[in-house]
């Protein structure tokens, strides 16, 4: 339980590579000599995911998912399935040209998810959506989903996790930052004000919270108008 316990607190710090040795070796420990700790094996499973996708590492989840997906599903165990197909993990698919199937593992997910309150879940899903727009050139409503889910982000004090705040925020950003290029002048004056409030809520929060900002429009889409809008707010943004 300390090792598993330790890489979460590494995953939240920003250190991936050690997150994934010390939750994978917690998860082992707790699977070999521990009972009724579904919860806290599954948690330590899902961390070292999420730390393998911020790493780059989506061929070694492309192979790991699978198997873990078909055993909670085996299990019925919702938390472990909903998690390993929302968020941060739908990259998965993603980067394999995927974008439909990552939408319907995500809804289908969600669909058996609770719909009472606003639990981890429900942002993991708006994050995953918002990627999954954003890789489909719909950085229009990938806006409009943050922009209308942020009030139960603060309520919920999700913005008070450090790593979901810089997750949200890098969304956000990245969504007005797709629709800068080719904009009418009162949208494109907008849309750059949210990427100022972005990188003002980013700056200084850890030193991988640059990573998420400036690297993944290019990831999450292959569309030109990424590309465009980049380039154009670049001066703005001087």
């Amino acid at each position: 339980m300390v090792r598993a316990t330790a890489g979460v607190a590494a995953y939240l710090e920003g250190r991936f590579a050690d997150a994934i040795t010390e939750t994978e070796a917690g998860a082992r420990q707790l699977r070999a000599e521990c009972v009724g700790v579904t919860w806290e094996r599954d948690t330590a499973v899902i961390v070292a995911a999420w730390a393998r996708a911020y790493q780059g590492r989506l061929r070694e989840l492309a192979s790991a998912l699978p198997p873990l997906l078909a055993e909670a599903e085996d299990l019925g165990d919702l938390y472990l399935a909903t998690s390993l197909t929302t968020g941060t993990l739908v990259m998965v698919p993603l980067a394999r040209g995927d974008a439909a199937s990552a939408r319907a593992a995500a809804t289908e997910a969600m669909r058996r998810w609770t719909h009472r309150g606003f639990l981890h879940q429900h942002w993991d899903d708006l994050l995953g959506q918002g990627e999954i727009d954003l890789y489909e050139g719909d950085a229009a409503g990938a806006h409009r989903r943050v922009v209308a889910t942020w009030p139960r982000l603060v309520r919920a004090m999700v913005l008070h996790i450090q790593m979901s705040r810089c997750e949200a925020w890098s969304l956000r950003a990245r969504a007005a930052l797709a629709q800068v290029g080719g904009a009418a002048p009162r949208h494109r004056a907008a849309m750059i004000r949210e990427v100022r409030a972005g990188l003002k809520a980013l700056r200084g929060q850890a030193p991988w919270t640059a990573m998420p900002t400036r690297s993944k429009p290019a990831i999450a889409s292959r569309r030109p108008a990424i590309a465009a809008g980049a380039s154009s707010v670049a001066a703005g943004l001087a």
